[in-house]
């Protein structure tokens, strides 16, 4: 049996926030938060990543590491996705349930669309969302990788909790 946690993920340098509200066991190892945080962010799992503490600390030792033992609601961790486009995520503490018992991980909300992978970080995110925003046909023929990453129809704004929760369906608890 474990204690639930309810954490909150916010990507760093995201105005307004980018962020998921997740409910999971207390025990589970850094390298299942990895995946969890891959499939909220619907992000591919291509790029290196670690966890650190807020000095900068590296966490070693994902498998062996719960997130128990590192994250307290006065202590939050950081996870870095992505060494070339830097996504860094605030993962806080919100809620910890004191009685024990065990869930799979589920997505309970968010705010904003995730970024794709390999546009550059949030500058290259928000340079994308503001050619979105003015486009014309020119625009995403000057840029074809922001016409293809986005489509026309790009709304920064939405986020489907299901497609979440879907992916968070998939994932397998070890």
């Amino acid at each position: 049996m474990s204690r639930i946690f309810e954490i909150k993920t916010t990507i760093i340098g995201s105005t307004p926030p980018i962020y998921r509200v997740i409910k999971l066991n207390g025990d589970t190892n850094l390298q299942i938060l990895h995946e969890i945080l891959q499939a909220v962010f619907n992000w591919g799992n291509v790029h290196l990543h670690y966890f650190s503490d807020l000095s900068g600390n590296i966490i070693k030792g994902e498998e062996q590491t719960l997130l128990c033992d590192v994250l307290t609601d006065k202590k939050p961790i950081v996870y870095v996705y992505d060494y070339g486009d830097s996504w860094t995520i605030n993962v806080e503490l919100l809620n910890n349930d004191s009685q024990n018992s065990r869930i799979r991980p589920i997505c309970t909300s968010g705010e904003r669309q995730s970024p794709p992978e390999d546009c550059g970080g949030m500058v290259g995110y928000e340079d994308a969302l503001d050619l979105l925003k003015h486009h014309n046909t020119n625009t995403l023929r000057k840029y074809p990788l922001i016409a293809e990453w986005y489509g026309e129809d790009y709304d920064p704004e939405y986020f489907d909790i299901n497609i979440a929760n879907n992916r968070l369906a998939n994932i397998v608890l070890r």
